[in-house]
């Protein structure tokens, strides 16, 4: 029974990362391993399921410290997601060691094990234990101290290890290193002979739900799922509406010298910006008319938002005009770019950004994450990057969301904004595009299968009875065949 068991708890590894993507990731992952004692015992767990703090104490830990020879050891890092195993384990390959997890998948494919996709709060669960614990406790920060310390075989320890943060600038490596630990750890324990079941979990998820979404969504509104809202600029002026939380300039240089490849990034994350709108109307050869202060009838905005604090000073600049006479429709293709950093010594001076912000009368613009196209021919040169140096540049517009009305002196622009305390519409017009890629993906999957199907049907169609049959009072058939 048990080694059919182990046996199947080696298998599961490999089907735990491609079960982990369809799980919901705000919850924290567990792995749990024991060289010597079965776990076939603990409450399974089942695909959607959250397996709360409380229940994960009782059915999982405390299970795992009822044997006085037997040690619990907790190896807790402060973020851990089930996309972080898809992406740095090399789930797709079949003769892969585990990516940057090398050494915990060995250990779930040579030991029994069990995984726990989704946990609240797993960390609290280990605090409760550690309470109540009536062996030893012991918490070290590195490999080295356990090491150091006097374990003694036969003695049941609770050993809390503290795996060093994933900051997120080297994923990859900072898990390989965390992993790297836990296989010093292991292989310690394994020296000093102690029996022991392990589980391998964080703080917190590493995916947030803002990084997951990607569906429709208000955003200057309460969310309603954590009860939160999200700290943004709200502006309310010259019958424009508009909300933003943040703007990420990123700046990467390209790899310089010989030796390994290395890019250097410069990053900026502005916030409450101050924000003026002037109407406009275009002239004869093309240029806008613009003043500061609202008059008669205008087809066009120029938007005008400045950011200035510790990182530096930045301004960010696009027109929106009318499409049609009527102001039913508008659109915003292309805006403007200044930076003055403070420290990094990077210029950017009129640098273009291509985008699309176009809505109809009526309806709002919104995009959790706006994706400009900034272009690097007006990157001003300087001593510390110059514009030959530069890999890429990225500005991303967090959580951005406009309403604009043309011509409400007329009753065509469908709202006045003169009420300061007006709402967004709640008719949007979304810049993710209505063709996403799962939705192509479902598309093209069953437009395979009706194939498949259609093929079938069609030999089933093409099946013909025999129509000849031999008479046993006739001669008998016979087919020649040369050799």
């Amino acid at each position: 029974m048990i080694p059919n068991v182990k046996m199947s708890q080696m298998l599961i590894f490999g089907v735990l990362f491609t079960f982990f993507m369809l799980v919901n990731t705000d919850k924290t992952p567990a792995l749990i391993w024991s060289p010597n004692r079965p776990l076939s015992g603990l409450s399974p767990s089942y695909a959607g399921e959250t397996i709360q703090a409380d229940h994960f104490l009782d059915n999982y830990l405390t299970p795992l410290t009822t044997d006085p020879a037997q040690s619990l050891i907790v190896f807790v890092q402060n973020k851990l997601s089930v996309e972080d195993f898809t992406k740095h384990a090399d789930v797709y390959n079949p003769n892969s060691d585990g990516g940057a997890f090398r050494n915990v998948k060995a250990a779930m494919d040579e030991n029994f094990s069990v995984h726990l996709p989704e946990i609240a709060s797993p960390t609290s669960a280990v605090q409760k234990l550690s309470t109540s614990f009536t062996g030893e406790r012991v918490t070290v920060d590195s490999p080295t101290d356990l090491e150091n310390m006097d374990l003694k075989p036969g003695t049941q320890y609770l050993i809390i290890i503290s795996l060093k943060p994933i900051s997120g600038k080297d994923e990859f490596s900072e898990f390989k290193m965390n992993d790297e630990d836990i296989g010093k750890c292991l292989h310690h324990l394994s020296r000093r002979g102690l029996q022991y079941s392990a589980v391998y979990t964080a703080e917190a998820s590493q995916v947030s739900e803002e990084a997951v979404h990607s569906g429709r969504q208000l955003l200057a509104t309460e969310d309603a799922a954590d009860n939160k809202t999200y700290n943004g600029t709200f502006y309310n002026e010259q019958n424009v509406l508009m909300y933003l939380q943040y703007v990420n300039l990123t700046i990467t240089r390209k790899a310089i010298g010989t030796g390994k490849p290395r890019l250097e990034t410069y990053q900026w994350n502005f916030k409450t910006p101050n924000i003026t709108v002037e109407q406009c109307n275009d002239t004869i050869n093309g240029s806008l008319d613009c003043v500061a202060t609202p008059h008669g009838d205008y087809n066009a905005l120029r938007i005008n938002m400045t950011f200035d604090n510790s990182n530096g000073t930045a301004n960010l600049r696009f027109t929106i005009k009318q499409t049609d006479n009527m102001g039913s429709q508008w659109k915003s293709t292309r805006g403007t770019v200044d930076l003055t950093p403070s420290s990094e010594g990077v210029t950017l001076t009129g640098m273009d950004v291509d985008y699309n912000i176009e809505s109809i009368r009526g309806f709002c613009f919104h995009c959790a994450r706006l994706y400009t196209k900034p272009s690097v021919r007006n990157f001003t040169s300087n001593a510390t990057v110059y514009p030959s140096d530069v890999e890429k540049i990225t500005l991303t517009m967090t959580r951005f969301q406009i309403e604009v009305s043309f011509n409400t002196s007329k009753g065509l622009g469908g709202r006045d904004f003169t009420n300061t305390s007006i709402p967004f519409s709640t008719d949007v017009w979304e810049c993710v595009e209505f063709f996403t890629v799962p939705i192509w993906m479902g598309i093209i999957s069953t437009l395979f299968l009706i194939l498949i199907l259609f093929y079938g049907l069609t030999m089933i169609a093409n099946i013909t009875t025999m129509d000849r049959f031999d008479d046993p009072k006739a001669k008998t058939i016979t087919v020649t065949v040369n050799e």
